[in-house]
């Protein structure tokens, strides 16, 4: 919802209230991820949700298993295109990204540069090189 969405219908509960105080209340919201605040270029307005699942994203190193934690969620704005593309009203989402730490990265590059080097002895030998 648009906060003059939010705005309107606060209006039928509170004939007193102010759109300042819509805002103002929504930025506390985001503040203490109550609301999800996404801005959309294309119309010119901002939209808010509730934050409807204390959800957290992360990084898992498939070698050590070494979690990291993502701050921002990476893909809420991708959350509202799909829904505006799909005419579905999204509740929530999971996303899993994986790969290889630092450190596990470098002792895998390690072991390849072993694997190629041991190759090499095998057709030197072979060819007595």
């Amino acid at each position: 919802m648009t906060a003059e969405e939010i705005f309107i219908k606060a209006r039928e509960r509170d004939k007193y209230i102010n759109l300042s105080t819509i805002y103002r209340t929504l930025n506390i919201f985001i503040s203490k991820d109550i609301a999800i605040k996404l801005n959309l270029e294309k119309e010119n307005k901002s939209m808010f949700q509730l934050n409807m699942m204390d959800h957290q994203h992360h990084i898992r190193c498939i070698s050590c298993n070494k979690k990291i934690r993502i701050d921002k969620c990476p893909i809420i704005g991708y959350e509202y295109f799909i829904e505006e593309n799909t005419n579905f009203h999204i509740i929530g989402h999971k996303l899993e990204l994986y790969g290889y730490c630092s450190k596990c990265k470098d002792k895998k590059t390690i072991d390849i540069i072993k694997n190629i080097v041991s190759i090499l002895y095998i057709i030197m030998d072979k060819y007595h090189i």
